[in-house]
């Protein structure tokens, strides 16, 4: 059974007012526990109203959001809970510090929880050293910290939750290449380690192949495509009309095909064209 489904989830901001608008309209979809989903679509295609959600930050107008079988609304009072389940980080996740020192700002779901203190310890630790988070800066004011690090602990205060879904909203916003490799190969690792659903939103065509197991694009409120990384992303015109660029490495080893060179298939990132490649040349000199 899918462990987080939607059913004709439809949001509408400014209902009733001249201001209205449909922001998901009858959305159904449904994610089970391991999987990693990647979602992309363009500016207000409702990708972030969707993931907000996921755990109960934005209540439908009508539909159905349901965690591991139970509608998340059925008992109001109790959404608080279906949070430590499903940990969201925003798009600007730093902008959640707010404590005295990171080892606080990470123990804060935890402790809301009602855990005791050294299952909090214990919990805080074990998101510190999947996040890199050398102890020093476990004593340091989040506000003295880099981008980057201020994402780690932003990233590391969720997990510390260990929730069964990770959401994330443009995980890798703002930070440069090596921020962003690091980021995302620790949310493959957490997956990895836990068998946590894990959903995140991006722009980048090749993170989003890198690790995704299924994509999810959007467009205008609506699921306009939900499959596999190659069954998405080899529908090239379809999503250039949508608006979104495919891989630049992809567009690359098109051309290449386009000039009658056969460089096969399905490559979306940097390491398939580098092993496409060597192939090539491989096969060459093979027959050479």
């Amino acid at each position: 059974m899918a462990f987080i489904t939607t059913e004709q989830l439809t949001y509408i901001y400014g209902q009733s007012t001249p201001y209205e608008k449909t922001a998901l309209d009858h959305v159904n979809i449904s994610i089970e526990k391991g999987e990693i989903i990647g979602i992309m679509g363009h500016t207000g295609s409702g990708k972030s109203t969707l993931v907000q959600h996921f755990n109960g930050l934005i209540r439908p107008t009508s539909g159905r959001v349901l965690v591991d079988g139970v509608d998340i609304w059925e008992r109001p009072k109790e959404i608080r809970s279906v949070r430590f389940r499903v940990g969201l980080v925003f798009q600007y996740p730093e902008y959640q510090l707010f404590d005295e020192t990171c080892q606080k700002d990470i123990g804060y779901g935890p402790r809301n929880m009602g855990l005791s203190e050294q299952e909090i310890e214990e919990r805080v630790r074990e998101a510190a050293e999947r996040l890199e988070i050398p102890n020093e800066i476990l004593q340091k004011s989040p506000f003295d910290l880099s981008g980057g690090e201020k994402r780690r602990v932003a990233i590391a205060g969720v997990l510390a939750m260990r929730p069964d879904v990770l959401v994330l909203d443009e995980p890798t916003a703002g930070l440069d290449p090596q921020g962003r490799k690091t980021v995302m190969d620790l949310i493959e690792r957490y997956r990895c380690e836990t068998r946590a659903a894990v959903i995140f939103v991006s722009h980048s065509m090749e993170h989003i192949a890198s690790i995704a197991d299924r994509v999810l694009v959007m467009n205008q409120g609506k699921v306009e495509l939900f499959d596999t990384v190659p069954n998405v992303f080899s529908q090239y015109a379809r999503l250039k009309e949508l608006g979104l660029n495919i891989p630049a490495v992809t567009e690359i080893f098109l051309r290449l095909k386009e000039q009658g060179i056969d460089v096969g298939k399905g490559i979306y990132t940097v390491d398939d064209g580098v092993k496409a490649l060597s192939q090539l040349c491989q096969g060459r000199v093979h027959h050479g």
